[in-house]
């Protein structure tokens, strides 16, 4: 009677804690974002505002802008690689490197990885105007992840105003990029 009253505590006590990870994990990134068009789906917080985006000019196509607050923004755009030598993830990640010279900028990470079954580059840096920035953590401060799928670039980008901003909203940044899903698209180039 004993052991089975700790046995069933015991499952009563894993099950609610799975119950409590999900609602929670669910509850954050609760809105999804689909642009069927465009074929990608994607979660964000709940708490941030969303705006579809009609943006395109040769090359790219802007999707949606994700704000969190009034200062810093995640945006997602379509890049048009049809014209690249190669369609690797190395390639492109070489392409996407800040040009260091035209600014006060410096890489923070850039690995390869894969993201939504894709490969990806994560890229994080910041820049600034020269002369205008003492300190690094006053710059501002940008990860891209570059999703390679179907020889198109999807790019999630988030801009933060200074290191404090985007250290808070880069891990957020990061969730909403693994969420991501992809479909192959029924368009050519970027015009979705």
């Amino acid at each position: 009677g004993v052991q089975k009253s700790i046995v069933l505590t015991g499952f009563t006590m894993a099950i609610t804690s799975i119950i409590i990870l999900l609602t929670i994990g669910n509850h954050a990134f609760a809105i999804d974002y689909t642009n069927e068009k465009c074929g990608i789906s994607i979660n964000y917080p709940k708490d941030w505002k969303a705006e579809d985006v009609d943006y395109k000019s040769e090359g790219i196509r802007s999707i949606v802008d994700f704000s969190p607050d009034s200062d810093n923004q995640v945006s997602i755009d379509l890049w048009d690689i049809s014209d690249y030598g190669e369609k690797t993830i190395e390639y492109v990640s070489e392409i996407f490197r800040p040009l260091e010279e035209d600014t006060e900028s410096g890489v923070i990470q850039d690995d390869i990885l894969e993201v939504g079954g894709f490969p990806a580059q994560k890229l994080a840096y910041f820049e600034g105007i020269p002369g205008k920035y003492e300190f690094q953590e006053d710059k501002n401060h940008i990860m891209e992840i570059n999703i390679l799928a179907y020889n198109r670039l999807y790019q999630i980008k988030l801009e933060a105003e200074n290191q404090d901003k985007f250290d808070k909203y880069a891990p957020l940044v990061e969730e909403i990029a693994n969420s991501i899903k992809i479909s192959k698209p029924n368009f050519e180039g970027i015009n979705c």
